[in-house]
């Protein structure tokens, strides 16, 4: 597998559109969008009283994020393990994304529309910027 979750980090300084694709790259991905589509549109199948359901299904979600990334970012024929820091921060956005969407926190009392739509604005802007990804040496 080629690795399409590993994020290679510049062996030199980058100019200034190099930095914004670098930005950009990184930002796709660690934020696991084909894991919060598919759990949106499972969400949508899902009667808004069936709690535990919900519940199961993001935690299934979160299982898909976890074998994305835990695959996604080896590169076996290279010898490069999984990048663990790419697979906790891409695990934290989907929470943040499935907190925002509500579901199982709607039907239980503790969604916050205003701090789930922050959070998602702040993860989304910030993590690029935690992350620059691993030494390509």
């Amino acid at each position: 597998m080629a690795a399409p979750y590993r994020i290679k980090q510049l062996a030199e300084p980058a100019t200034s559109p190099d930095r914004v694709r670098g930005y950009f790259e990184r930002l796709m991905k660690m934020i696991p969008m084909e894991v919060v589509t598919l759990y949106l549109a499972g969400l949508t199948l899902i009667p808004e009283k069936e709690t535990v359901v919900q519940i199961v299904w993001a935690v299934l979600g979160l299982g898909g994020v976890f074998l994305a990334r835990f695959f996604g970012t080896r590169e076996s024929e290279r010898n490069k393990p999984t990048d663990w820091v790419v697979l906790v921060l891409s695990c934290v956005a989907y929470l943040i994304w499935v907190y925002s969407l509500g579901g199982p926190f709607k039907t239980l009392g503790i969604f916050l529309p205003y701090v789930a739509g922050l959070l998602v604005l702040l993860w989304t802007f910030v993590v690029p910027f935690l992350y620059w990804g691993q030494s390509e040496q």
